[in-house]
């Protein structure tokens, strides 16, 4: 019995000791430090780098650097972990880094230029930026609090195909401010932004800005430009659903959710935005969808609709001012099974736009409910008009307002 005892254990030290031998240690006096070998490496103490320059410098493919619990600390130029372009597989988890740069002009805790990273179970706190996450990487059940910077600044910073996970951005506050910034097809998903712009003289201010991807069962909230202000915004297609924005306030413009491709709203929340003589909750080009949400509370217009574009089985209300709820723009858009309350307008459409169909919407406590410009006629039971599409045929179009 002792002797098959022996040898399960020699076994089982033979299997483990490639791993343990693998592992390198991490002490404070081997600062600054480059990594040039793949492997596993870990952190053992404390560590405070008190030069200017990176403190980690990862110079090879496939490494682990986990920070076993400990905090890196450096407030002088530069940044606590830094992996240089061309390389990939960088993972770094559960640890603290602190205070990156706070100290000088520009610093950062992560700065990763490769590709195919993870980053996971970290806490970075007070420093000029927070991860630049490189193309196909991953950040996950990260809080990040506390960025600030003389020029613009981010929480987050993502390269192409990545994705956001399970993660809270914090207080972050510089001219041009950004909770989470990507490129194109970024994932956000279970994740906060939050107080960005607050507390500082911010010229912009992005909660979420991306390229084109998707938001999906988030929070933005609290978002503050003096010029400018975004919940969430997109140069291209982005997807926001089962998500909640709210609180973004500008002296000019505030936006709720912009794009300037299509967009799709799905089981959302957005309001209590309040800007200048620019903005609107949703801002919405060509091609867009709003389906199943509520939008309310905002200064100026509610939903701003280009053309081809759907707006259905939603609830929208609470437009202060001279504003109508919904404003079209373009033409062959949709607006049906809406509930529209307590606005100066539910729908108004500008004569430039054509062709546009309002129907099946319930209008309540609205100062105007439908408006009557040529080929917009939009029919409530109490006035019958006219079809967009023939001039002397008229239909009930089954809005009702009360």
């Amino acid at each position: 019995m002792k002797a098959f005892l022996s040898s399960v254990l020699a076994g089982l030290f033979m299997l483990l000791s490639p791993v343990i031998d693998a592992q390198v240690f991490i002490t404070n006096d081997m600062l600054p430090l480059e990594i040039t070998e793949s492997g596993l490496y870990v952190v053992a103490e404390p560590l405070n780098f008190t030069s200017a320059g990176d403190a980690i410098l990862v110079t090879a493919n496939q490494v682990t650097l986990d920070l076993n619990g400990f905090t890196l600390t450096g407030i002088r130029e530069g940044a606590a972990i830094t992996q240089s372009l061309g390389h990939q597989g960088l993972v770094v988890r559960n640890g603290y880094l602190d205070s990156w740069g706070i100290n000088a002009a520009f610093g950062t805790a992560i700065m990763a230029e490769g590709a195919n990273n993870e980053f996971s179970d970290l806490h970075i706190r007070s420093s000029r930026g927070g991860i630049f996450a490189g193309a196909n990487s991953l950040v996950s059940d990260c809080y990040i609090t506390g960025i600030t910077n003389n020029t613009s600044s981010y929480g987050l910073n993502m390269e192409g195909n990545s994705r956001v996970l399970g993660t809270l951005v914090d207080r972050v506050v510089a001219p041009t401010s950004y909770g989470i910034v990507g490129a194109g097809n970024v994932l956000v998903e279970r994740s906060i932004v939050h107080n960005i712009g607050i507390g500082g003289t911010t010229a912009q201010a992005y909660g979420i800005a991306l390229n084109s991807g998707r938001v999906k069962d988030s929070i933005v909230s609290q978002v503050f430009g003096g010029d400018s202000a975004y919940g969430v915004f997109s140069l291209s297609d982005l997807k926001l659903s089962s998500s909640s924005i709210t609180q973004i306030s500008s002296a000019d413009e505030g936006y709720g959710a912009r794009a300037f491709a299509a967009l799709e709203i799905v089981h959302s929340v957005i309001g209590s935005i309040s800007a200048g003589p620019d903005g609107d909750s949703v801002n919405i080009a060509n091609g867009a969808r709003v389906s199943e949400s509520v939008v309310r509370q905002s200064d100026n217009i509610g939903l701003r609709v280009g053309s081809r574009s759907r707006v259905e089985h939603s609830v929208l209300g609470r437009f202060t001012g001279d504003e109508p709820a919904i404003l079209l723009t373009g033409h062959d858009s949709r607006i049906e099974g809406n509930l529209i309350t307590e606005s100066h307008a539910a729908v108004f459409a500008l004569p430039s736009g054509t062709n546009n169909i309002v129907i099946r919407n319930a209008s309540f406590d609205n100062t105007f409910s439908f408006s009557t410009p040529a080929n917009h006629i939009a029919n409530t039971l109490v006035s019958p008009g006219i079809d967009f599409n023939h001039a002397t045929q008229q239909y009930y179009y089954e809005n009702i307002r009360w």
